[in-house]
């Protein structure tokens, strides 16, 4: 049996309506000013945590933790995740993933504000955050859609919706290398996941949230070639 726990987030949301195709062969992007935005809606104010082979048990945090590991999730542990992963945060991690390719691929710049004067505005909105624990390991489950826009008109010209399941694993941050990672494994114990900090368990979420941002990337870069043909 599968059970999940809930934990609130307060949020708030930016409304854009889907494309009915992408018309990226009708825009040149080379030095075109690019302003990002990122959001969650009201689903992705809950961080669900999904447990293969869940018992009951009185308490529900403490019933979280059933079947994953020798020790069990305490309140502080709720708590610690509460202050540690913000849906605003996972949004803007997974929004990463589109400017990356807009700014390696298409020629685009990032600009910080409205007041730049971006010609297109990229917006993401985070549906869904899960963090899901299987047999095979500690997951982090992501639901997000993103949309470029011409500001000029107001058009969408591009969008994708990305549901992916990647692993979570642990890169320290710092000064530290990104070749001297402490663990590159997953994390396969939540209770271990758990006994993380705080800041170690951001950095954990937000760089598996920034693999399924890296995911809506790739859509764009490949939609983009076809639009510019052979």
């Amino acid at each position: 049996m599968t059970r999940t726990l809930s934990m609130p987030f307060a949020l708030f949301i930016i409304v854009c309506a889907g494309c009915s195709s992408h018309h990226l062969e009708k825009y040149d992007f080379q030095g075109a000013g690019f302003l990002y935005r990122s959001t969650a809606d009201p689903a992705a104010g809950m961080v669900h945590i999904h447990i293969e082979g869940f018992t009951d048990t009185p308490h529900p945090v403490v019933a979280a933790a059933a079947g994953i590991g020798s020790n069990i999730l305490s309140e502080e542990a709720r708590q610690k995740l509460d202050r540690a992963v913000r849906p605003a945060g996972v949004a803007a991690a997974v929004a990463k993933g589109v400017e990356r390719t807009v700014n390696t691929y298409m020629g685009g710049r990032t600009v910080p504000a409205l007041e730049d004067d971006p010609r297109f505005i990229v917006e993401t909105v985070l549906r869904s955050c899960e963090i899901r624990s299987l047999a095979s390991g500690l997951f982090l489950h992501v639901s997000a859609k993103s949309t470029i826009i011409d500001r000029a008109t107001g058009r969408c010209i591009w969008d994708e919706v990305e549901a992916s399941s990647v692993p979570l694993r642990y890169t320290p941050g710092g000064d530290v290398p990104v070749a001297l990672v402490r663990t590159a494994a997953s994390i396969y114990n939540a209770v271990e996941f758990f006994k993380l900090t705080e800041g170690e368990i951001q950095d954990a979420v937000l760089e598996a949230a920034g693999r399924v941002g890296d995911r809506i990337g790739e859509e764009l870069r490949d939609d983009y070639a076809d639009s510019r043909g052979d």
